[in-house]
Order: C-alpha cells, then structure tokens, then sequence
C-alpha cells in the first residue's frame, strides 16, 4: 500500500518535471534560432554627441553580433575606456537598428606631456589635441584640480570678461593660482589667490576698466581691495 500511494505521489512530480524541460527546451531551441536569424543582425548604427571620436571608433563594437544576442553593458563599458569618452548610453530598436549617444570630455586646458601638448578636461582626465587647437596652458604638472577649479570658474563668468585672453594657469606658490592674461596685445598677470574665484572672475570686468595700460600685474587676493603693479614691481 505504501509502495502503491509513493508511485502516486511521484507521478505528477515526474509529469511536471518533463513539461518543464520541454518547454526549457523549446524556449531555448526558439532563442538559438532567434539570435543565429539574419533578421535580427545588427545593420545600422545611429551615433549622436560625438565631434572628437570618430562613428567608425564605436560602430566597431557592434560589427557581426546579433541584436536579441548583444551584451550592451560590456560594449558601453569598452566605449566608455576611450580617452574622449566621458559617458554612453545605448538603446536597441528592434530589429536590427542600435542607437548610440555619446558624451564626450569638453576640454578646458591644454598640459605639457612628453614632447607635446594634451587636452585636459574639468575631472583632469587628459586626451589627445588635434593640431589647430588652442586652449590655456597648465604651466607645470602640479596641483592640476586647483588649477581646473579656477578654469572653471573662468569659464562660468568668461561673458563678463570676454575682452581677455587666457593664455597660461600657474600655481604662484603651494596656495595662490596665477593666471596669464592677453588684453589689447599686453600680457597682465592676475593673482586670483585660493578660493573665491567666481567673485574675482565676475569683477574683473570692472578691474580692467580701471587698471593703466603699464599695469603687468593685479592682485586679486584681498577683495573689495586690488592691488595694481607696473613692470616688474
């Protein structure tokens, strides 16, 4: 009898066991024909955002895979690892379309390394410069994120002081952040100290209309007070 109601028991066991495995299996044998069917092979990459990379640089990453196939999250992280990538996203269009949008590092300083000159962007990552481009100059390799932290601030309030040229950022000493700036064809040499630059930057505006036209230096550590020096003073 117990032998008799064990067999009982286990037959509905066995019998759902078996539907499970056929339906894995047909799940499966539907999935192998669905990545391996020509229909859904990746034919057309749409790239937006990118200038300084080039679509051949990216659609690379999507030559030969199948769309219901593809791992997007390892391709995003390979195109995130090239130097002017700052971030992707990728998105499928059934069935056989890829949409990429990229991010890319926006320069704001050019830095000195080996026998040439590299762009650097506001996290100091650093990426190739293209021939013609002209950007201010990181003087030396030391305290770049000061140095990136005053260029931003530059750059929020460069309206205001759009009748100058930056040429170089300089650490004046382990503190104060020198910047090198062109106005009417003269080189004046701005002291903007250690914090506060968006207050130094929005008053420059006003400054320049009042400094000489010998003034080589001005010292913007002591706001609301300027300190102006000719030649070499």
């Amino acid at each position: 009898m117990r032998h008799r109601r064990k067999k009982n028991y286990l037959k509905p066991v066995i019998k759902t066991a078996l539907v499970l495995f056929l339906i894995g299996g047909l799940f499966f044998l539907v999935y192998r024909f669905m990545i391996n069917w020509n229909e859904f092979n990746i034919k057309q990459v749409n790239i937006r955002g990118n200038k300084r990379i080039s679509g051949e640089n990216i659609t690379k990453y999507f030559e030969g895979k199948n769309l219901l196939d593809i791992d997007l999250n390892k391709i995003k992280k390979q195109i995130e690892k090239l130097k002017t990538v700052k971030s992707v996203k990728i998105k499928k269009e059934l069935p056989d379309k890829i949409e990429v949008i990229v991010r890319e590092r926006m320069p704001l300083a050019m830095m000195k390394k080996d026998n040439g000159y590299v762009l650097v962007d506001e996290e100091g990552k650093y990426f190739d410069k293209e021939t013609k481009e002209i950007y201010p100059v990181l003087e030396n390799n030391d305290q770049i994120d000061k140095k990136l932290e005053a260029l931003k601030y530059y750059h929020k309030y460069k309206t205001e002081i759009e009748k100058c040229l930056l040429e170089k950022v300089v650490m004046l000493n382990n503190y104060d952040v020198g910047f090198v700036i062109k106005i009417n064809n003269q080189r004046v040499s701005l002291n903007i100290g250690r914090n506060q630059f968006g207050q130094k930057f929005a008053a420059l505006n006003e400054i320049m209309d009042r400094k000489k036209e010998t003034t080589q230096k001005i010292d913007l550590r002591f706001l609301p007070y300027v300190v102006y020096k000719d030649g070499g003073g």
